[in-house]
């Protein structure tokens, strides 16, 4: 396969992940829901679905610390991504699933992908949180864009924090 191969597998929807966060990683999702400036990016690949249901099983299996709480997170891309490939069956271009797990419906996003927080919900009599990550696509994801993130508070008059997404994607199993 080559990379120009993988156009058709941009995708362009919803996918999810279940992990186990503990509080104080839940607050950094919190933190950047109240600063709108906030960007949070990816430093590894992540393993999402197109299935709900899937990544759910994911988010509620028994965890060996007590400190940790079950947590779905949505993303949303709203055009076709190049750093989210679906890696299963695409019937549309007679594409094959090309995934280890081809009954996960699995959507790969690539490290250095973008995304906004756009909601945390917790339903509690299940004590389920839901986190709602927008992707920031397009234009607006260049590395020129991307780099004022980065910057120190003092180079630049408006600048908005970024963190990385790394502790929130570990392996589950």
């Amino acid at each position: 396969m080559h990379l120009s191969d993988l156009k058709q597998h941009y995708y362009q929807g919803y996918s999810y992940r279940g992990v186990q966060l503990t509080q104080h990683e839940l607050n950094e999702y919190r933190w950047a829901l109240k600063n709108k400036d906030s960007v949070l990016s990816l430093l590894t690949f992540a393993s999402t679905s197109i299935n709900r249901n899937v990544a759910e099983q994911f988010s509620t299996k028994p965890s060996s610390s007590s400190d940790k709480l079950s947590v779905l997170l949505i993303f949303h891309f709203s055009q076709p991504c190049d750093t989210a490939i679906n890696l299963s069956k695409i019937p549309v271009y007679q594409l094959p699933c090309i995934s280890n797990f081809k009954n996960e419906q699995e959507v790969l996003i690539s490290p250095r992908t973008f995304f906004k927080v756009t909601d945390v919900e917790i339903d509690q009599p299940y004590e389920q949180y839901t986190i709602y990550l927008e992707n920031v696509c397009g234009e607006q994801q260049t590395m020129l864009k991307a780099l004022k993130f980065f910057l120190p508070d003092g180079l630049t008059k408006k600048t908005s924090k970024c963190f990385v997404m790394d502790h929130v994607f570990c392996t589950n199993n």
